[in-house]
């Protein structure tokens, strides 16, 4: 009987570590001593970008450049992040944490927003709950000018392809909204 119970817990250790999963470190096998290195190899499809090298270099102006881009250059640049799905399994975000602005914040895109069925990025929104409104001003700034308008806890910043909009207007944080510019949607 011993075994049997033997064999099918090196049967079930050799399995798991088929699938890419941890095996309990109690059966001791090779496959299970491996098993770890994959998972961190290979993010799963719901995992955030924050796990992944190269968001270290995403920047919000690289986040305004994939405005009017098909959603596979996002998936190519932030990762699969986590997708989320509307009526009839559509695509319509993704959501994000990544390090902007000296701070790790929430990015959602917004997918098949307006033209529904193009899996093209949008919009995009970053909320930076922890920032001042002046010192992200004075970053935006340093990105795309200064801003092209600006109201009460409101600044307006324009490129070529997308119009950025930062503001705080109950002053619990600010956030950042990047789309197209209206003659565009």
């Amino acid at each position: 009987m011993k075994g049997k119970l033997l064999l099918v817990t090196i049967l079930c250790a050799f399995a798991l570590a088929a699938c890419g999963r941890k095996a309990p470190a109690s059966e001791g096998s090779a496959a299970a001593e491996n098993a770890p290195a994959q998972e961190e190899a290979e993010p799963s499809k719901g995992q955030t970008a924050e796990a992944d090298p190269s968001s270290a270099n995403i920047t919000v102006a690289s986040l305004a450049g994939l405005i009017g881009k098909e959603d596979a250059e996002a998936v190519a640049l932030l990762g699969e992040g986590t997708p989320e799905y509307g009526g009839e399994d559509m695509l319509t975000g993704r959501r994000y944490q990544l390090d902007l602005l000296g701070e790790l914040a929430d990015v959602s895109l917004s997918i098949n927003l307006y033209r529904e069925g193009d899996n093209v990025v949008e919009q995009c929104r970053i909320d930076l709950p922890q920032s001042d409104l002046q010192a992200c001003r004075d970053q935006l700034a340093g990105l795309f000018g200064e801003p092209s308008e600006s109201y009460e806890n409101s600044y307006f910043f324009e490129t070529d392809t997308a119009v950025i909009v930062l503001a705080d207007p109950y002053g619990d944080g600010p956030y950042i909204e990047i789309s197209g510019p209206s003659d565009n949607v």
